[in-house]
């Protein structure tokens, strides 16, 4: 099990252990699939998603990445679904013309342009490699980095393209 924990919204418990979580068969894993910036587009999104069918809820790490990693909340929301429907989300935040202005707003890799981002760049299952990277950045030896699930590409947060222009 994972350490850390967010919170989760607008139902369920208020926490939960961070990344996939199990529902004892294949398919019904809880998968981040869109990352935001602000919580209102996450739920704007969600809102839209579920109007559509689809089984959703809201992982806000702005806490977490304050209180713990000591960095200024981005790409800190997260609409996370059920594995089996990752593909089908996915493709209805692209091309469906309600959510466009809501897809501009997603969080994007510049490298493979995958909306499953993690800032910072770090382990929320260990205690350790989070302090020694606190202590690097606090030195200035090392910064916060974007962390792309999909294709493991890192960027710097001076360097991270806008969500309008990495979504292109």
């Amino acid at each position: 099990m994972n350490e850390s924990k967010s919170e989760i919204l607008p139902s369920g418990s208020p926490e939960v252990y961070h990344g996939a979580e199990t529902d004892s068969s294949v398919g019904n894993i809880w998968t981040s699939v869109l990352t935001f910036d602000q919580l209102d587009d996450a739920r704007q999104m969600e809102s839209a998603l579920k109007k559509n069918g689809f089984e959703t809820r809201i992982q806000n790490e702005s806490r977490l990445q304050r209180y713990w990693f000591g960095a200024t909340p981005q790409a800190s929301v997260h609409i996370q679904v059920r594995s089996r429907d990752q593909e089908k989300v996915c493709a209805f935040a692209r091309n469906e013309p309600e959510v466009r202005n809501l897809s501009e707003k997603v969080i994007r890799c510049p490298s493979c342009h995958s909306s499953r981002i993690q800032y910072p760049a770090m382990t929320r299952k260990s205690v350790v490699p989070a302090l020694v990277l606190h202590l690097l950045v606090m030195l200035g030896l090392q910064k916060y980095e974007y962390y792309c699930e999909d294709c493991h590409f890192t960027w710097d947060r001076d360097r991270a393209p806008s969500p309008s222009t990495a979504a292109s």
